[in-house]
C-alpha cells in the first residue's frame, strides 16, 4: 500500500470515529463511540471570494457608468496635473478651457523663449568675442533662455500645486467639481 492510500484510510477511520466499527444502523460501536464527526471545512474563503467578485464587478460598473455620464476621476486629474500640469492637461481634462489655455500658453511660451535664446546664441560668427558683438548676443540669449526657463518652471510648479490640491479631494472649491458642476469620481 502506498503512503497516500494509507493516509486516505486513516482519514476515513477518523471520519467515522477513532477506529471503531460501525453496526448495521451506522452507529459507531468501538472506542470512538459518541465522537462528533469532523467539522466541514469553512465556507469563509468562498464567501470572501464572492464578496471580492461583487466588489470588482461594482467597481467596473462604476467606471462604465462614469464613462457614460462623463464623470471625471480625481486620480486622473491629479496625475495629469502633476506630470503635464505645465501645459494645462488637467484643466482641459476637467473642462476648464480658459485655465488650460493659460497654462498651455505659459508652458509653450517659456519653451519658445528658450528656443529663441538658443538660436540667437548660435547664429553669427564666433571667432572674436569683442569684435563680432558676441557679448551682446550672449546677454540677449541668456536673458531669453533664463526667462523662458523661469516661465516653464513656474507653470510646472503651478500644475504640481494644483495636482496636490486635486488629490487632497476638497469638499468645496474649483477642484471638487469639473467645469460642468459634476463631482469628481473618487
Amino acid at each position: 500500500m502506498t503512503f497516500w492510500g494509507l493516509c486516505v484510510k486513516i482519514e476515513e477511520k477518523e471520519a467515522r470515529g477513532t477506529g471503531g466499527e460501525m453496526d448495521n444502523n451506522g452507529q459507531n460501536q468501538g472506542m470512538g463511540a459518541g465522537v462528533q464527526p469532523p467539522i466541514q471545512p469553512s465556507t469563509q474563503p468562498q464567501v470572501q471570494q464572492a464578496v471580492q467578485n461583487a466588489n470588482i464587478q461594482g467597481q467596473a460598473a462604476n467606471f462604465q457608468n462614469a464613462a457614460e455620464t462623463g464623470e471625471r476621476s480625481v486620480l486622473m486629474a491629479g496625475l495629469l496635473a502633476i506630470f503635464l500640469g505645465g501645459f494645462g492637461a488637467h484643466n482641459f481634462y476637467l473642462g476648464y478651457k480658459r485655465d488650460g489655455m493659460l497654462h498651455a500658453a505659459l508652458g509653450g511660451g517659456g519653451i519658445l523663449f528658450v528656443i529663441i535664446g538658443t538660436i540667437v546664441l548660435s547664429i553669427g560668427p564666433t571667432e572674436s568675442i569683442i569684435s563680432s558683438g558676441y557679448g551682446i548676443r550672449l546677454a540677449v540669449a541668456g536673458i531669453l533662455s533664463g526667462l523662458g526657463w523661469l516661465i516653464v518652471a513656474g507653470s510646472y510648479v503651478w500644475g504640481i500645486i494644483e495636482g496636490v490640491m486635486i488629490l487632497s479631494k476638497p469638499k468645496v472649491g474649483k477642484f471638487s467639481r469639473d467645469a460642468d458642476g459634476k463631482g469628481l469620481m473618487p
